[in-house]
């Protein structure tokens, strides 16, 4: 809702003085029991500190026409506050607090009151509370003072405000402005402006005010209802009792802000509690002050620490340190966590030790601290590979392998062969060496190895036999001797032994005659060759006689001679058989003889 110019409103209704019954300038005391309102403490972790403040404290009254009582509460952890001067743009007929009809207390001859050269302080509290204060002065006489006391709840946006219904004064803003503003109720039978100087023992109370050309207390751009910038204006009823008789009127404010500053604590033990306790009536009030001390004494809780470490290298100081992620928390504040690291280096150049110390600030500052040490050492020996046991025939000699080494911090290493020692064998050509190795990493720790290389003559010798030779029976036989080479035995040390055997056969001028030859080195191998002289009869005896046929008469007696044979090779034996052969009657017969000679083959 748009409103005429403010000139025009102050100059044209009249006040209805309504202040809630309050119609009596009654004198009488009003007095806070001061000794019953004791500070109370508490620890930040006990909750909210608002709901700690005393209750409303004891106090006495000789009142009898009613007083009012009243409480403004909040916290001191954080608040915005601007420093409010006369709005730029203001009509010079009106004061920064213009309290219409206020001459007619005689007290004053103007209603314009202007701020002091330190201005007004506007500051809003967490709890959608907020409070003017500062000192104004009469136009015409600044030694009429006023200290301002408003306060204010019930903030709400401008857009809730309009879209309820509520009256703006928007001279000065847009309709996006206006939504944006922060729209305040003045909190009533505390709000006051309280006299100094020559105005000293007058109090004038302040609320809200109800006539239909009012608007409330609006923050925001353009929310003083003169120009566009950031600032403050609203207006009020106000009521006094001026020796003895009650005077009301209108009042409105229009202030700029000149500088505006957030303050916050993140120190749980600033956020105290604060409660404004008053009493009063038209003629008098006291007003007391309650706190409730907040306390932070823990320090804050530093979670999945580190434990120390004493590790063989090489270490993945990121996969480590990735197991346990450090947090800091506190029950009543923010804690941060800070981390300073040192690394000293160990006596060789794969230790060191390294040294964490993990902070936790609290917004007290304070602390807790864990260190944790890991220590990085190289007591683990290189892995030396020597070259595996090693049999070469004397022959060919032996081939010496290589050794290596590795370490898992160093990489890489030389490795050094010892002078190795040589041990003859029982035989010429044999002997076996033994080989030594050692590492050494860059921290002294050392391996060491072993290679035995046998050089053995594990070959027998080589035969060269004669032929094989086959023999007609009788022939005579020269028995040439075998020769023998042998790889790692000289020849003429080679030993050659002859077995001659004859096995049995049926025919004794037949036989086969087995030459063994045994060739043995210096080292006792050996090797056994067989030469075969075969005797064979391989001719049939004969006969040197065999007598003529002969032809006898039936009265004769027949003459049997014998056959006479030979053989040039073994015995024989001469078998005659005799037939009758019949020719037709029985003195007519052939004897037919049949000579058979058989050698002992």
């Amino acid at each position: 809702m748009r409103f005429v110019p403010l000139l025009f409103v102050l100059l044209g209704f009249a006040v209805p003085l309504d202040f809630e019954g309050q119609t009596s300038c009654e004198s009488c005391t009003l007095n806070f029991n001061s000794e019953s309102l004791n500070p109370v403490e508490i620890s930040c972790s006990d909750g909210n500190p608002m709901l700690a403040l005393p209750n409303f404290p004891a106090f006495t009254t000789t009142c009898n026409a009613g007083y009012w009582a009243s409480i403004f509460k909040h916290t001191t952890g954080s608040s915005t506050s601007c420093a409010a001067v006369r709005a730029d743009g203001l009509a010079s007929s009106l004061g920064t607090i213009q309290l219409q009809d206020f001459t007619a207390t005689g007290l004053t001859s103007t209603n314009k009151f202007n701020e002091s050269t330190e201005g007004l302080t506007w500051t809003v509290y967490p709890e959608n509370v907020a409070r003017l204060q500062g000192t104004v002065m009469n136009a015409n006489n600044v030694n009429a003072r006023f200290e301002v006391d408003f306060y204010f709840n019930q903030g709400t946006t401008g857009a809730a405000w309009t879209a309820a219904g509520g009256n703006v004064n928007d001279n000065a803003a847009t309709s996006d402005e206006v939504a944006e503003w922060t729209v305040w109720q003045i909190k009533p039978h505390i709000s006051k402006l309280v006299g100094a100087g020559d105005l000293a023992g007058e109090v004038v109370y302040l609320e809200t005010s109800n006539l239909l050309v009012s608007y409330p207390f609006q923050e925001g751009y353009g929310a003083n209802g003169i120009n566009g910038g950031l600032g403050l204006g609203g207006s009020f009823d106000w009521i006094s009792c001026v020796e003895g008789v009650i005077y009301g009127g209108y009042g409105v404010t229009s202030t700029d802000f000149t500088s505006c500053e957030e303050s916050s604590s993140i120190c749980a033990s600033d956020n105290d509690a604060v409660a404004e306790y008053f009493i009063g009536n038209l003629e008098s009030f006291d007003q007391i002050q309650g706190f409730v001390d907040v306390t932070d004494d823990t320090p804050p809780v530093l979670g999945s620490l580190p434990p120390d470490y004493l590790l063989n290298c090489p270490v993945d100081l990121e996969e480590l340190d990735a197991e346990f992620v450090v947090t800091a928390s506190d029950d009543c504040s923010t804690a941060s966590l800070s981390l300073v690291e040192s690394v000293v280096n160990g006596t060789c150049p794969s230790e060191f030790t390294r040294t964490r110390t993990y902070t936790a600030t609290d917004g007290c500052g304070l602390t807790s601290t864990h260190v944790q040490t890991v220590e990085v050492v190289d007591q683990v020996a290189p892995s030396l590979t020597a070259p595996s046991n090693a049999t070469f025939s004397c022959s060919e000699g032996p081939t010496y392998a290589t050794a290596f080494a590795t370490d898992a911090c160093d990489g890489i290493l030389p490795v050094t062969e010892g002078e190795p020692t040589t041990v003859e064998g029982d035989c010429p050509g044999e002997y076996t060496v033994y080989r030594t190795f050692s590492a050494t990493d860059l921290c002294g720790n050392t391996s060491t190895g072993q290679q035995t290389v046998f050089v053995r003559d594990n070959t027998p010798p080589v035969l060269q036999m004669p032929d094989d030779v086959v023999l007609p029976c009788g022939s005579s036989f020269v028995y040439p001797p075998a020769t023998a080479t042998d790889n790692c035995t000289e020849q003429e040390d080679i030993s050659i032994s002859i077995f001659n055997s004859l096995p049995p056969t049926n025919c004794p001028q037949e036989y086969i005659l087995e030459r063994r030859f045994l060739a043995t080195d210096l080292c006792g191998n050996s090797v056994l060759e067989i030469q075969t002289v075969t005797v064979t009869d391989g001719d049939v005896p004969y006969f040197t006689f065999v007598p003529a046929d002969e032809t006898y008469s039936c009265d004769e007696d027949p003459i049997f001679e014998d056959a006479v044979a030979d053989d040039d090779c073994s015995s024989y034996e001469i078998t005659t058989s005799l037939d009758t052969v019949f020719q037709g009657c029985d003195n007519n017969y052939d004897l037919v003889r049949t000579f058979v000679v058989t050698d002992a083959c």
